[in-house]
């Protein structure tokens, strides 16, 4: 009798216990760490809003929300993962989200989220941040290129429309340089041109690609062309260039986005005056390359089940569509791109600019820039010698240059090889 009244004293002891810890845990709620990228001050009361539509709804989950600079942005969030204290949300780009999943940091949606979750995005902005059957990121936003153009620039050179193609352009160049003495165009980054061109390295990530007579050919002509000079020489992949060149005068178009539109109505209206917008210049590959963003859960969050359901909520088609009316950005949901906001301004160029947005969006041309997902950084690193030591030299062989680049993205892919055979 002693030994059941014990027992039954214990169990009761117990169940107060847990009850009382219960009780603790619903006064103290979950705290997730969102981190963004420079969206403060302009827009600081937009993700306050969301913040706090959020937390009435979810009473036990608090938001910390924390905004960083470009500068570093990268290096804080490697440093935080490797001390085992990452943020709960995380916004990144393509090229880093790509990279970060590689590195085995991130949580694998395909296999946390729900198809719920997932379902309301493009098929195609999710497919660009697959990896290896994984899905490592909610689409936030997409930065989808249009053609800006001079209307009365290019009339001046002869032209009736901006180039349609990468070739085109670097035919149209130097006659537009002779007929008006400004460029027709700034490159925006020699990792895109080649890539535009050439496969940069094997399926299997293990050999090097691009040494081919289509990227020989490709790099004499610009190398020609910084050389006689209807290409610029120094700026190239610098949106501030890019962008105060068109605001000059001595440019002709540029590859830009909505952003960028609305940069230059504030900064140059008497050029805004006279532009135009154009379907995206094509590579010689076929397709214009888009930038995506991304808010991802890294692996080190002790909540994933409420940073999933957040980053969906931040990501879904309301939120989505009220940011794109606010920055000029495109939606990646299925269904918030019909909203007739998109193409209800077709007079100003920052209206035809978004309406265009919306139709390279739903093209096959437009594709996320598939990153190498080894060593990235490296392999661009190296891949940037062309411009510095091949295309600025007029004496540089060019054949030459791309063979020794070659030796140096092959000798970075072994040494991932190696260091994979030896995990």
């Amino acid at each position: 009798m002693l030994k059941r009244i014990l027992t039954a004293t214990l169990c009761c002891v117990l169940l107060v216990s847990t009850m009382g810890l219960s009780a603790l845990a619903a006064d103290e709620p979950i705290t997730l760490e969102f981190w963004t990228v420079s969206l403060q001050p302009t827009f600081t009361d937009f993700i306050n809003g969301i913040v706090a539509e959020y937390e009435t709804a979810h009473p036990g989950v608090k938001i910390e929300w924390v905004d960083l600079p470009w500068d570093g942005y990268q290096e804080k969030l490697v440093t935080s993962i490797s001390a085992g204290d990452p943020p709960d949300v995380v916004n990144l780009w393509d090229t880093l989200s790509l990279k970060e999943a590689t590195a085995d940091v991130l949580v694998n949606l395909n296999e946390e989220a729900t198809p719920e979750q997932l379902g309301i995005y493009s098929e195609a902005v999710l497919a660009a941040n697959d990896v290896d059957g994984g899905l490592y990121g909610f689409p936030w936003y997409a930065s989808v290129p249009v053609t800006v153009y001079n209307k009365e620039l290019l009339a001046q050179a002869g032209f009736d429309a901006p180039p349609k193609t990468y070739a085109e352009m670097l035919q149209m160049a130097p006659i537009f340089k002779e007929k008006t003495g400004a460029y027709l165009y700034l490159p925006m980054g020699l990792y895109a041109e080649i890539h535009g061109t050439v496969e940069v390295i094997s399926n299997d990530e293990t050999t090097a690609t691009f040494n081919t007579p289509e990227l020989v050919q490709m790099i004499t002509t610009l190398q020609t062309g910084v050389n006689e000079d209807w290409l610029p020489r120094g700026g190239w992949n610098d949106w501030n260039e890019a962008i105060k060149m068109y605001a000059q005068g001595s440019l002709g178009m540029i590859s830009a986005n909505a952003q960028s539109v609305a940069r230059i109505e504030n900064e140059a209206p008497d050029k805004y005056a006279v532009s135009a917008i154009a379907f995206p210049m094509l590579y010689d590959r076929g397709f214009a390359y888009t930038s995506n963003y991304y808010l991802l859960i890294p692996k080190g969050s002790k909540h994933h089940a409420e940073a999933i359901d957040f980053a969906n909520f931040v990501t879904n088609d309301k939120n989505q569509l009220a940011f794109c009316k606010l920055a000029a950005i495109f939606p990646t949901t299925k269904e918030a791109p019909k909203d007739p906001f998109f193409t209800a301004d077709t007079e100003t160029p920052v209206g035809q600019a978004r309406a265009m947005a919306a139709q390279v969006a739903a093209s096959p041309y437009v594709v996320c820039i598939d990153a190498v997902n080894v060593r990235f950084d490296d392999i661009n690193h190296e891949l940037g010698v062309l411009e510095d030591e091949v295309i600025a030299d007029p004496s540089a062989d060019v054949a030459a240059g791309i063979a020794k680049v070659e030796a140096a993205v092959n000798a970075i892919l072994a040494e991932e090889q190696a260091a994979k055979k030896s995990q």
